[in-house]
C-alpha cells in the first residue's frame, strides 16, 4: 500500500510541477510578444504643429511612405495622424496627445512641439507611461526635457544653419550690401526661431555692410492674413528696405501677397524658409528670390522608421539632419530642386 501511495504522490508531484513549467513558459512567451511589437499589431501617432500647411502635409505622406515600407516588411503597424488646427495652440496639442497616449496599443509618439517649454512636462509624462517618443521638426528646451532621456531622438532641419544660408543667400542678392528686415513666427516656435537667430547672427558678424533695420516683428498668430497685416503695417519700413527675409511658410505667403499687391516687385529681395504651391509661384514670377527648403517628407519618413528601429533595441542616433536646398528661379527645375518642391503627396495622401 505504501508502494502506491508513494508513487502516486511522485506522479501528482512531476504533474505539478510540469503544469507550473508550462504556466511560466506562456507567461513568458506573452511578455516577449508585448515587448516585440513585430508580434502584435500596434500603433504609432505622430502629433504635427498643425495639418492645413503644405509642409505638414508633406511630413504626413513621408510617414504614410514608412508606414507602408513597412507593412511591406510584415510590420502589423498602424500610424495615426493627428495634429490641432491652429498653430499657437498648444493646449489643443497637449489634449490630443493626452487621447492619444491613453491607448493601450501606441508603443510610440513623434512630437513637433508648438511650444518649446509647456510641451516638455507632457514629452516626460509619455516617456513615463513606456511609450517611445520622438521630437521632430522644433526642438524642446533642453533645460526641461533632455535628448536621450526624456525623449529618443530630434528629427529636423538643421535651423540655425539655415537661417545662415539664408543670410549667405541674401547677401549675394544684394551684392553685400544694403538694408534688410527679418519677420519672425509666432512666439514660442523653437524652429523658427532658430531660422532668424542663424540669419541675424550671420549678417551681424560676416557681412558688415549689410544692416538689419527690423528683426524682432512678428505676426499676431500662425496664418497668412496675419503676416499680411503685419506687414502692411510696416509699409514704410518695407519701403525703405532692400532685402526681406520670412522665417517658415504662412509668413513668406503673406509677404507674397503684400508684394503682389504693391509696387515693390524688383525693389525687395525676398529670401523665405519653406516651400509651397503659392510659393513656387512667386519664385517663377519674380517676386521670390530664394527658397531655403526643407525635406519634410523625409522628416516624416525618418520620424517613423527611426521610432520602429528603437522599438526593436537598435540604436538611434539622438540628432537626426533632414536637410535642406537652397531654391532659385535659376536652379528651380533641376532634380534637386523638384524633389523638395513638388513631393508625391497625391501618392500617400490620397
Amino acid at each position: 500500500m505504501n508502494k502506491f501511495l508513494n508513487s502516486a504522490i511522485t506522479t501528482a508531484a512531476a504533474l505539478a510541477i510540469s503544469l507550473t513549467l508550462n504556466g511560466c513558459g506562456d507567461d513568458a512567451t506573452d511578455s516577449q510578444s508585448k515587448s516585440n511589437p513585430s508580434d502584435d499589431s500596434y500603433k504609432i501617432a505622430m502629433v504635427p504643429k498643425g495639418t492645413t500647411h503644405e509642409f505638414w502635409k508633406s511630413v504626413h505622406a513621408g510617414a504614410i511612405k514608412a508606414e507602408r515600407e513597412l507593412q511591406a516588411k510584415g510590420e502589423k503597424i498602424e500610424l495615426v495622424w493627428q495634429g490641432p488646427q491652429n498653430e499657437s495652440d498648444d493646449e489643443e496639442q497637449i489634449k490630443i496627445i493626452e487621447s492619444l497616449t491613453g491607448d493601450s496599443k501606441l508603443k510610440a509618439i513623434a512630437i513637433a512641439p508648438l511650444h518649446e517649454t509647456s510641451l516638455a512636462n507632457i514629452v516626460k509624462d509619455t516617456t513615463d507611461k513606456g511609450i517611445a517618443v520622438a521630437i521632430f521638426d522644433s526642438s524642446l528646451n533642453a533645460t526641461k526635457a533632455e535628448k536621450g532621456k526624456d525623449y529618443v531622438t530630434f528629427i529636423a532641419t538643421d535651423n540655425y544653419n539655415g537661417g545662415v544660408t539664408a543670410a549667405k543667400e541674401m547677401s549675394k542678392l544684394l551684392n553685400g550690401k544694403g538694408d534688410v528686415i527679418v519677420l519672425r513666427y509666432v512666439t514660442g516656435s523653437a524652429s523658427t526661431e532658430a531660422r532668424a537667430n542663424g540669419f541675424v547672427d550671420e549678417i551681424t558678424k560676416n557681412h558688415k555692410n549689410i544692416k538689419i533695420i527690423s528683426h524682432n516683428q512678428r505676426p499676431q498668430d500662425s496664418t497668412q492674413s496675419a503676416s499680411m497685416a503685419k506687414l502692411e503695417g510696416m509699409m514704410v519700413e518695407l519701403k525703405k528696405a532692400d532685402g526681406l527675409y520670412c522665417v517658415c511658410e504662412p509668413v513668406v505667403g503673406g509677404a507674397l501677397q503684400v508684394l503682389r499687391n504693391s509696387d515693390l516687385k524688383g525693389k525687395l529681395k525676398l529670401v523665405g524658409f519653406d516651400a509651397s504651391k503659392q510659393l513656387v509661384a512667386g519664385l517663377k514670377d519674380g517676386y521670390i528670390h530664394a527658397l531655403v527648403v526643407q525635406n519634410p517628407m523625409n522628416m516624416g519618413y525618418s520620424s517613423v522608421m527611426n521610432l520602429v528601429d528603437h522599438l526593436h533595441g537598435k540604436e538611434v542616433a539622438k540628432d537626426i539632419d533632414t536637410g535642406i536646398v537652397v531654391v532659385t528661379p535659376a536652379n528651380m527645375n533641376e532634380p534637386d530642386s523638384q524633389e523638395v518642391l513638388n513631393p508625391p503627396l497625391d501618392k500617400y495622401l490620397n
